[in-house]
């Protein structure tokens, strides 16, 4: 695997944590009772959670390309 799709990987990867953080507080309401213990579960499980969609992602891209421009032509539309 060259430099460049080491790169991109890495970046897809981080892209789907942030979007599952995300969605995850826009989904429920989170209280920490302990702060670093919640943010440390919370960062490993979307991690792990965002390694399978990055593969899935690799894997399927030109469904995730047919996705992509559903979800834009929806968002135009509203």
């Amino acid at each position: 695997m060259g430099t460049i799709a080491g790169v991109l990987l890495v970046a897809v990867w981080i892209g789907w944590i942030v979007i599952l953080i995300t969605l995850y507080h826009k989904i429920f309401n989170v209280v920490y009772f302990s702060l670093m213990d919640g943010l440390l579960k919370e960062l490993v499980v979307s991690a792990l959670i965002g390694s399978v969609l990055t593969v899935l992602t690799v894997q399927f891209w030109w469904a995730v390309l047919i996705l992509v421009v559903i979800a834009i032509v929806i968002k135009t539309k509203s």
